[in-house]
């Protein structure tokens, strides 16, 4: 099967998502070229009569024009959507999802949601990770923490940051968007470091920390666009890059979690704060156990979870419609 993969067009961690998968082709000796979403439509067309792909692949899919979506039907190229932000802009989505013959998403409700609405090859897949970023290793002194939070501080990781410090007495490390009121007391154990970092930095973070505390982003948050009733259902791609990592997480509870990872032997669950805490509070104190759920997860994601992986999935999905 030959690709025609159109980057999704977004910056920071999309970019990487690019060259995982470029990586991810080689590897799976899949001819492929790139377009980019902007690029004039000569050059698809242009594109399209030199190279023959069979399927046109692309993240996110909001910022690819109509008409080249069109011309790429016209010519029988099949076109995917891989819908990595969902559920939080179904709203959005749903307006263009019907123009592509596959859509994958990374969400299990929104998947079920998608076939409801028409879409018949809606499909779940979550994202992979890439093993030459995430993996375990050494870093410098100034990733360590005991506890490591990384992503933008939405309300409930806000207010788990701000428990954590205040009941617990470990150095913790924020890494985002993080403007929080500090006492001169609190400031001697929590550091941050703000702004987005590139994922061999968070590897950095991941591995360097004695706990990794891993929240969903909220259903509710203000910056979404989505549906009234959606349900935590699956997992970020930052749980599988931890596991990549080896490195010990503590994850907030979703409906896949466990379908992925054994509780108490690749991963630690909590479902609510104050679970939160006290399971951070026991693990601090039991290093070797920690590090054997890291080895198990690490082992688990190995097996299963490289981009690879995903894209034999993808294949094998559109390939058994069209057989």
């Amino acid at each position: 099967m030959k690709i025609l993969y159109i980057p999704s067009g977004h910056k920071g961690i999309y970019t990487f998502f690019d060259r995982s998968l470029f990586r991810a082709f080689n590897k799976l000796s899949i001819p492929f070229v790139v377009h980019h979403p902007l690029e004039p439509i000569q050059k698809l067309t242009e594109l399209l009569l030199k190279f023959q792909p069979d399927l046109a692949l692309t993240m996110i899919g909001d910022k690819i024009p109509l008409q080249k979506l069109k011309l790429m039907k016209k010519r029988n190229v099949l076109a995917a959507v891989w819908l990595t932000e969902d559920p939080y802009y179904l709203k959005k989505t749903i307006q263009y999802a019907f123009w592509f013959d596959f859509v994958f998403t990374v969400d299990r409700f929104s998947a079920g949601w998608y076939q409801k609405q028409g879409i018949q090859n809606a499909f779940y897949l979550p994202l992979g990770t890439d093993f030459s970023t995430f993996y375990p290793k050494q870093a410098a002194p100034l990733f360590k923490s005991d506890i490591c939070i990384i992503g933008y501080p939405y309300e409930n990781r806000k207010k788990l940051a701000e428990l954590l410090i205040k009941e617990t007495p470990y150095r913790v490390k924020l890494v985002g968007l993080w403007k929080l009121n500090l006492s001169k007391h609190q400031q001697k154990r929590v550091s941050v470091h703000y702004g987005w970092v590139s994922p061999g930095i968070a590897s950095s973070y991941y591995n360097s920390a004695e706990i990794n505390v891993n929240t969903l982003r909220p259903i509710n948050d203000s910056h979404n666009d989505t549906l009234d009733f959606i349900p935590f259902r699956s997992l970020n791609n930052r749980t599988f890059d931890l596991a990549a990592c080896g490195a010990f997480q503590i994850a907030e509870k979703s409906d896949d979690l466990e379908d992925f990872f054994m509780e108490e032997e690749e991963i630690c669950i909590f479902s609510d704060f104050q679970e939160a805490v006290q399971k951070i509070d026991r693990y601090m104190k039991n290093k070797q156990k920690r590090e054997r759920i890291g080895r198990n997860a690490q082992k688990t994601a190995k097996s299963r979870d490289s981009f690879e992986n995903r894209l034999k999935q993808m294949i094998d999905s559109i390939s058994g419609k069209n057989e």
